[in-house]
C-alpha cells in the first residue's frame, strides 16, 4: 500500500476515497494494525482528508482512549520500501502541507510530550515510546524545513497555543531556525560548482574556451583599472595616458594572471610586416593566436569613422590574415572625456570636454560609438571564414 500511495501513477482523486473507505472499514472491524496502514497511505496522498478521517472515527477531543490509539499509530514500526536516490521523486503530500503538519505536531505534543520520553543509559532498544518521540520530531522538523510563509505562521500559532505553552521555547527556536535557513543561499550542486570553477581555472581545451578565457582576463583587468582602490586609471582620466600606457599596463597584468595558459607579446611582427598591440599565444599550439588592438578613442587624431573602419582594415585584413589567428579583440578606451563636459563652478571655464565623435556625419558619445563599433564587428565577423571572429571590449575610464 505504501508503494501505491507514493507512486504518482495513480491520481489522488481516485486513491483518496478508496483509502478512506478501507480505513473506516478497518476501524469498524477493530483491525487497528490494518487501519494504520490505510491511514498512513491516506496522509501521503491527501493529508487533509486523512485528518478528517481520524477525527470522524475517533473525535477531535483527546480522551484517554483516543490518546492511546494515536500513540499506537505514531509509535509503531514503519518499514520503508523506497531507495534513498528515488525518494525525491515519490509522492509525499504531507511533507508540503503546513496546516496538517501543524495539527500533527500539536497532536503528538499533547499525546506524547517530551516529558514522557525515555532515557537510555546503556542499551538502546527502541520501543513504542522511542518511535513516538521520533515521529514527533519528524513532524516538527518537516514543518520547519518547508521554509514557507505558511510554515512560519504555523510555528507562530503553535508558540501561542494555550495548550502548548510549556513547549513555547521549542517552537520559537524552530521559528528562528526556519528564518535563518530561508535567507541562507542554496548550496551549489557539485556539477554546478565544478563548472563554475572550471570557467576560471580550467586550462582551455578548445578555441572557444581559449577565446573566452582571454576575453574574461581582458575584461576583468579593465574593470580593475577602472575601479581599483589605488586608482591606476587616474593617469588616463587626467588626459596624460596614451595608448602605449594602457597597452603596457594590460600586457604586464595579463602575464601575471595568465602565464600558465598563454604568452603575451607586444607589437609582434605578423603577416605583411603588421604589428598588433598585443599578440596572445596559447600554450597549447592547437588553440592558435589572438590579436588585441587598443585604441584610446578620446584622442583627437581618431575620428569616429576611422575607429569603426579599423575593425576591417586592421584586425580582419591584417592581424587575422594568418590561418592560426582566429580572434581579434578591439579594445576601445575613453580616458579623459566624460559623458558631459565639466565646468568650473566659479569661473565657468571648461575643465574637461565631453566625449564626442562624428560617425557618418552625426555626433555620438562614447556609448553611441561603441554601439556602432559592435555592429561593424558583427558584420565583419560574418564575412570571415572558418572559426574567426572579431569582438569589441570597451572601458570608460573618464568617470568612477
Amino acid at each position: 500500500m505504501s508503494l501505491v500511495a507514493r507512486a504518482s501513477t495513480i491520481s489522488s482523486m481516485i486513491l483518496t476515497p478508496f483509502l478512506r473507505q478501507n480505513f473506516t472499514a478497518a476501524v469498524l472491524s477493530f483491525r487497528m494494525s490494518d487501519a494504520w496502514i490505510w491511514l498512513d497511505a491516506l496522509f501521503c496522498v491527501e493529508p487533509a482528508s486523512a485528518w478528517i478521517a481520524w477525527t470522524t472515527a475517533f473525535g477531535d477531543h483527546w480522551s484517554p482512549s483516543s490518546k492511546a490509539l494515536f500513540l499506537r499509530f505514531i509509535g509503531r514500526e514503519m518499514p520503508t520500501f523506497s531507495r534513498a536516490e528515488e525518494r525525491d521523486a515519490e509522492r509525499d503530500n504531507l511533507a508540503t502541507d503546513a496546516e496538517v503538519l501543524r495539527t500533527l505536531v500539536k497532536a503528538t505534543y499533547v499525546v506524547w510530550p517530551p516529558a514522557n520520553d525515555p532515557i537510555h543509559e546503556d542499551v538502546y532498544s527502541p520501543d513504542i515510546a522511542d518511535k513516538a518521540k521520533s515521529k514527533r520530531s519528524y513532524f516538527l522538523n518537516t514543518l520547519t524545513a518547508l521554509g514557507s510563509d505558511q510554515a512560519l505562521a504555523s510555528l507562530d500559532a503553535l508558540a501561542v497555543d494555550p495548550g502548548l505553552i510549556q513547549h513555547r521555547d521549542t517552537f520559537l527556536y524552530q521559528r528562528d531556525k526556519l528564518v535563518r535557513t530561508s535567507v541562507r543561499r542554496d548550496v551549489l550542486p557539485a556539477s554546478v560548482a565544478i563548472a563554475f570553477l572550471n570557467s576560471f581555472s580550467k586550462a582551455p581545451t578548445s578555441i572557444e574556451e581559449f577565446r573566452a578565457l582571454v576575453k574574461r582576463h581582458l575584461t576583468a583587468l579593465l574593470e580593475k583599472l577602472h575601479h581599483f582602490d589605488d586608482d591606476e586609471g587616474f593617469l588616463f582620466r587626467s588626459g596624460r595616458g596614451t595608448e602605449d600606457d594602457i597597452r603596457n599596463w594590460q600586457s604586464g597584468r595579463m602575464r601575471e594572471i595568465g602565464a600558465q595558459h598563454y604568452e603575451v607579446i607586444r607589437e609582434q611582427e605578423v603577416a605583411v610586416e603588421n604589428r598588433p598591440d598585443l599578440r596572445i599565444h596559447s600554450r597549447n599550439p592547437e588553440l592558435g593566436l589572438i590579436s588585441v588592438e587598443i585604441k584610446m578613442a578620446d584622442e583627437a587624431h581618431w575620428t569616429g569613422d576611422t575607429l569603426i573602419d579599423k575593425i576591417q582594415t586592421q584586425l580582419a585584413d591584417q592581424y587575422m590574415f594568418e590561418n592560426g589567428s582566429h580572434t581579434g579583440f578591439y579594445l576601445l578606451a575613453n580616458g579623459a572625456n566624460p559623458r558631459v563636459k565639466v565646468i568650473h563652478p566659479k569661473t565657468g571655464a571648461v575643465l574637461r570636454k565631453a566625449f564626442a565623435k562624428r560617425v557618418a556625419g552625426k555626433t555620438v558619445n562614447f556609448l553611441g560609438l561603441i554601439e556602432q563599433v559592435k555592429l561593424k564587428a558583427v558584420a565583419v565577423s560574418a564575412t570571415l571564414s572558418g572559426n574567426k571572429v572579431v569582438e569589441v571590449i570597451s572601458v570608460d575610464l573618464s568617470e568612477r
